[in-house]
């Protein structure tokens, strides 16, 4: 037996089917671009999602009221840990706002261009090194701070944070090595002399330390005496002096060659200032002198 529905309620159903023949064709065109463009898969939108990520767990400060910045960097290689070197970066720290800043030199890290994260170090190289303090508003402070790196690795970044999602300021701005750091432990007189063995010959570095950049210069005091003995020349001559170490510059003699050696045993004191090379030397400078009647 069928079912007989009034005209009007006929009219209704067949108006009802259609708007749901019509939805759904529009929500299949819509998600139909989705299904076949493969950039707006699930794996090709999680780089963008990553890169999103990284970009808002660092938080930097914007408003200049902490500062720093670095105005050279040395590199010692001669006390560093096995391979690794030394990055001795003078830091200029200045703070302008309310309260202080509580300066702690741990707090500084030293990130390289493998994005290897470094935290400061202590060394015997360094000469001013920048220690804990507080600022207050106006206040600078220069000094400092090292980080021993990887061989083969560059700095790229100084940030200063106490939690790496929250740095409070960093730069980016390293200049080049500008000097190296040497280890010249002491001063080693050679002499050649075909007359005599009455000679007696010392060399001494003068500077208060050991460890030498390549902008200094090295102080070397050096006495000659010679004694006399029956047939011996009255006197000898220092006609030559050289530093004979690779990389090493002899810049002043005082008093200047030749120089002459009484034979009374009177000592002759003698002034070298030496440049340190343009790299990591360790050990002793060696100092050549040519004697002749």
């Amino acid at each position: 037996m069928g079912i007989h529905l009034p005209v009007g309620s006929r009219f209704r159903m067949a108006g009802l089917v259609a708007a749901v023949f019509v939805i759904g064709i529009i929500v299949g065109i819509s998600f139909y671009p989705l299904l076949t463009n493969p950039s707006n898969s699930s794996n090709a939108t999680t780089p963008a999602v990553q890169s999103l990520v990284s970009q808002s767990a660092v938080v930097l400060n914007t408003n200049s009221t902490f500062s720093i910045k670095i105005s050279s960097v040395a590199l010692d290689q001669v006390d560093s840990p096995t391979g690794y070197s030394d990055y001795i970066v003078s830091v200029d720290a200045y703070y302008m706002g309310g309260g202080s800043w509580q300066l702690n030199t741990s707090n500084f890290h030293l990130t390289t261009n493998e994005l290897s994260v470094y935290n400061a170090t202590s060394i015997s190289a360094e000469r001013n090194t920048l220690t804990n303090t507080v600022l207050v508003s106006g206040q600078r402070v220069i000094g400092e701070v090292a980080f021993a790196v990887l061989n083969g690795q560059k700095p790229t970044k100084l940030q200063y944070y106490t939690d790496p999602s929250s740095v409070l300021v960093e730069t980016d701005s390293i200049p080049e090595i500008s000097s190296w750091v040497s280890l010249v432990q002491g001063a080693i007189a050679n002499y050649v002399n075909p007359t005599t063995s009455n000679l007696t010959v010392m060399a001494s570095i003068v500077n208060s330390t050991q460890y030498f950049y390549s902008t200094d210069v090295i102080v070397v005091k050096m006495t000659i005496s010679y004694e006399k003995v029956g047939d011996d020349p009255s006197s000898i001559t220092a006609k030559m002096i050289e530093e004979q170490d690779p990389g090493f510059t002899l810049v002043s003699i005082t008093p200047p060659v030749p120089i002459n050696i009484p034979g009374n045993n009177q000592r002759v004191s003698i002034t070298l200032t030496i440049s340190p090379p343009r790299s990591s030397y360790a050990g002793g400078i060696h100092i050549g002198i040519g004697l002749t009647d």
